[in-house]
């Protein structure tokens, strides 16, 4: 797999994963406004940290994974 389809690839799982991690949170977004701002930040929060970190474990490995 060339390696710009590869990068493609892992982009795609990390916006999943956060996008998983972000449901799972804004599920809990129930009451006054405060408390759903409050988890909305969180969720935010949590998304941007997990597709960091999601990005950039899934980018390596597809870089050191991929077959020339």
């Amino acid at each position: 797999m060339p390696k710009s389809k590869a990068l493609v690839k892992a982009a795609e799982h990390s916006i999943k994963v956060a996008a998983d991690v972000q449901r799972g949170i804004a599920a809990y977004a129930k009451g006054d406004p405060a408390t759903i701002v409050a988890v909305a930040a969180a969720a935010g929060i949590a998304a941007i940290g997990v597709g960091l970190g999601a990005g950039a474990y899934y980018g390596a490995k597809a870089l050191f994974d991929r077959k020339e």
